[in-house]
């Protein structure tokens, strides 16, 4: 853990990063808009889950750094 010492009388100055997880919360809206649709549409749960499936591998390969593997281009 970083320790931080503060002297007194001088006022603090500095930058502070902000991150977050919308990127994993957008993901998450998706899945559940997607699982939403397929019920109310009375597909078959056994589909449901080869649908989500085929989002889970497209979304991996999507994100994955092509060039640092070498065989894919």
């Amino acid at each position: 853990m970083d320790k931080f010492l503060i002297t007194g009388g001088v006022p603090l100055h500095g930058t502070v990063e902000i991150s977050g997880a919308k990127n994993a919360a957008l993901g998450a809206l998706i899945v559940t808009a997607l699982n939403d649709g397929l019920i109310l549409v009375d597909v078959n749960p056994y589909a449901q889950e080869a649908v989500n499936g085929v989002v889970l591998v497209v979304a991996v390969a999507l994100t994955i750094d092509r060039k640092k593997l070498g065989f894919i281009k």
